[in-house]
């Protein structure tokens, strides 16, 4: 799930395809070219077929075009709105109530569930169509996508092991798990003293281990949490890489200069 698709657009203008979810990406710029920049169809068709021509692996116009068609034509409707859920906040009540589990990681799911479930209510606040569809009652607080619950915990489990803890977690005062298979979050206290907020959804479960005194650093370019594996690093990997790679460039066109002016200091 991307939970801010004005940062997201911005980010695949400026280096491609993030994902391989090719269709989804374009649906999201599609929305960013419409909504932000006012673009119609035919235009916004034209700058998703420039971005595919310079970003997507073996490119292909006739193969290709009918995504880009049903992409642009996704982007200019009324009601798909792009997603900008700026900051999700995190009350001293809520974590001292996940704390009471006293396990990290069911301290951890719960954490992601709250956090998820907070953006669930965003969502259906702000973007669904109520005319259509009644929203969730106003104080109620939902998780219904238990895959991006276990996806954004970042513990590695297999299906067996996500059985027991859904039963663990169901079988607390903190959730109700619901015949349909979503979790609703009991404790939440929007009310009391703020202690994390959220505005960086990549890796966002770090915030939870930095709360618990982990030792979290954050990328001087994109902001995101990561594990340091030094006191000295100062990126995430994704940006490190980038970083590097114009370093190299930089390297190998200082190089070709020196070369240049060797070579001319020769020839005079």
């Amino acid at each position: 799930m991307i939970f801010n698709e004005l940062e997201y657009a911005k980010k695949m203008i400026n280096s491609g395809f993030i994902q391989d979810k090719y269709s989804k990406e374009l649906r999201i710029l599609a929305k960013y070219y419409n909504k932000e920049l006012n673009l119609k169809t035919d235009k916004i068709k034209e700058k998703l077929k420039e971005f595919c021509e310079k970003y997507l692996p073996k490119y292909n116009e006739v193969l290709h075009l009918d995504m880009i068609i049903k992409a642009s034509r996704y982007g200019v409707k009324k009601n798909n709105r792009l997603l900008k859920i700026q900051s999700i906040l995190i009350t001293k009540n809520e974590l001292t109530t996940i704390e009471s589990l006293k396990d990290i990681k069911l301290e951890t799911f719960s954490f992601v569930t709250l956090v998820l479930s907070k953006i669930n209510k965003f969502v259906e606040e702000n973007y669904k169509d109520h005319k259509k569809k009644k929203c969730n009652k106003k104080y109620e607080y939902y998780c219904n996508n238990l895959k991006e619950m276990f996806i954004s915990s970042k513990i590695r489990c297999n299906k067996e092991q996500r059985e027991s803890y859904i039963d663990l977690l169901s079988q607390t005062s903190l959730f109700d798990y619901t015949i349909f298979g979503t979790f609703k979050v009991n404790f939440v206290d929007e009310i009391e003293e703020v202690v994390i907020e959220i505005n960086k959804y990549e890796n966002f479960v770090l915030e939870y281990m930095k709360y618990k005194g982990e030792n979290i650093g954050y990328c001087e370019v994109c902001e995101i949490p990561f594990y340091p594996t030094n006191n000295f690093q100062k990126y995430c990997k994704t940006c490190a890489k980038e970083i590097e790679k114009e370093n190299h460039k930089d390297r190998n066109r200082e190089y070709m200069r020196k070369v240049r002016s060797v070579d001319e200091g020769e020839n005079s």
